[in-house]
């Protein structure tokens, strides 16, 4: 293999050249999530994610400030890419990722996954993890 001036051979020796991570838009971020939760939920359910996903990317609601201050985060010169330290914290530093599988496919009722490190009061027909 032959060297090209100024482009490394060792790993992640270009990473500095390369462009940083795009910040998708908020109403493509929302859109992406109702298609990922639209096989877990049923109708009702559906429809009030649905519209709870609207209310959060509605003007004056938390969205919006919060895809500005995604976008200013990305900005930093010290970062190179955003989602670096959230991918890191969120599913590199569990073994266990976040997600498990509680129900046995097949069986009667919601799909059954547990966030495994999710930390909110318990409804009545959940069980605890671990």
């Amino acid at each position: 293999m032959h060297r090209t001036s100024g482009i490394s051979e060792r790993t992640f020796g270009n990473q500095a050249a390369l462009p940083g991570l795009p910040v998708p838009e908020l109403d493509e971020t929302c859109e992406r999530f109702i298609e990922w939760a639209e096989p877990l939920l049923d109708k009702r359910t559906l429809a009030d994610t649905i519209e709870a996903t609207r209310r959060f990317a509605s003007e004056d609601a938390p969205g919006p400030l919060l895809q500005a201050a995604l976008r200013e985060f990305a900005s930093r010169r010290d970062i190179g890419n955003w989602l670096e330290p959230f991918w890191e914290r969120m599913y590199l530093r569990f073994r266990d990722g976040p997600l498990r599988r509680v129900r046995k496919p097949g069986q009667p009722g919601s799909p059954g996954f547990l966030f495994w490190n999710l930390r909110v009061p318990l409804q009545r027909d959940q069980i605890p993890a671990g």
